[in-house]
């Protein structure tokens, strides 16, 4: 092989290690980030690390994490490591997972019900948050010493909250993973916002983004 063409190659396998830890075979997928869809100064289709709805004085921001991301979160909370959340692997379909905050400045207390929320896949598939009864179930098939389901729930959306006016609240939001791994774009939609006054429905979108090698 050139000379050229072997630092070539060399090259875009060790971007392909820093970014995702693995060094890609001939013939394989393109790299990908995952990340909110939002519009440039023109017009077109950009990333963004966060995307954020306003309504009647209820803010919500949403941001995707990825797997050392989730453990992160965790850690922060938990105080130790805890790769509870991990991705898709070959015998399992791993999970997503999403950092929500929401605030309220509204004149009601507002009360959010996670699992009225959804992932919805280009592919067609639906999935719902993992909740009290999922997350018991995983924390029953981990090693001695897990956590408590009590501590996970200060790191997790797993059960109905109430916001009163001037609070907020920022947790994991966690998804298993779509069946069809061959998505495109997924909608998260939170509609589960209920002010004494009003419903509210957000939603947002995010997909996977090329990284250009």
């Amino acid at each position: 092989m050139p000379f050229h063409r072997t630092t070539a190659v060399l090259a875009a396998s060790l971007l392909a290690f820093l970014l995702t830890g693995t060094v890609p075979e001939a013939g394989a997928p393109r790299l990908f980030r995952i990340a909110g869809e939002a519009k440039d100064a023109k017009g077109k289709l950009a990333a963004s690390d966060e995307l954020a709805f306003e309504e009647s004085g209820v803010r919500v921001t949403i941001r995707y994490l990825d797997a050392p991301a989730r453990a992160a979160a965790l850690k922060s909370v938990l105080g130790r490591e805890l790769d509870l959340f991990p991705d898709r692997t070959e015998a399992s379909r791993g999970y997503v997972a999403f950092a929500l905050e929401i605030s309220s400045h509204s004149k009601s207390d507002l009360l959010f019900e996670p699992g009225q929320c959804r992932l919805i896949t280009d592919k067609y598939d639906v999935e719902f948050p993992m909740e009290y009864t999922a997350i018991y179930e995983l924390l029953s098939r981990q090693p001695e010493g897990a956590p408590s389901l009590e501590d996970v729930q200060k790191a997790v959306f797993s059960a109905s909250a109430t916001i009163r006016p001037g609070g907020a609240v920022r947790k994991l939001l966690v998804f298993p993973g779509p069946r069809d791994s061959r998505w495109k774009g997924v909608q998260v939609r939170i509609g589960a916002l209920h002010l004494t006054e009003k419903d509210l429905d957000a939603v947002f979108k995010f997909r996977k983004f090329k990284v250009a090698p």
